[in-house]
């Protein structure tokens, strides 16, 4: 959990679903459940993960259009700065 090595990947469709992102962005102000899965996405959108020992423990959104990385949602019980500085 806290304080374990952190490495960003691009996450593939079979490993990204709706139940991970409600769970990465649980309890944060702001963010809510897509009404469906998966969401409309301008083209080029890709997912990063954070992955903790092989677990996708965060998510957040890339825009190669844009060059923007939005702020990343990390499952509760590793949102610690490590985590947050990762993506």
């Amino acid at each position: 959990m806290l304080g374990q090595a952190a490495e960003v990947t691009l996450v593939s469709g079979g490993d990204e679903s709706a139940g991970l992102w409600a769970t990465a962005f649980s309890g944060q102000w702001g963010h809510k459940q897509p009404a469906g899965w998966p969401p409309g996405l301008p083209p080029g959108t890709r997912t990063l993960g954070l992955r903790r020992d092989g677990t996708i423990v965060g998510v957040c959104r890339f825009s190669s259009a844009t060059g923007m990385i939005a702020a990343p949602g990390l499952i509760a019980g590793y949102r610690d700065e490590q985590g947050y500085l990762s993506c």
